[in-house]
């Protein structure tokens, strides 16, 4: 189980770009996976400077 979650992390990680610290507090209402779309809220999420904005992810290739 833990290793699931630590995999999914690195690969949100790697198509955001998101920070540590909004990733470690994102939730999956963050999550839009129809538009492939994080939706940083610096209200909800440990945001630098509390900013909030939408984040597309990074187009992955069929190699990746």
């Amino acid at each position: 189980m833990l290793e699931r979650r630590d995999r999914a992390m690195v690969a949100t990680t790697f198509v955001s770009g998101l920070r540590v610290g909004a990733l470690t507090s994102l939730r999956l209402k963050h999550l839009d996976m129809d538009a492939k779309e994080v939706i940083q809220d610096g209200r909800e999420m440990r945001a630098k400077n509390g900013k909030s904005f939408r984040v597309f992810w990074f187009p992955r290739t069929e190699d990746l």
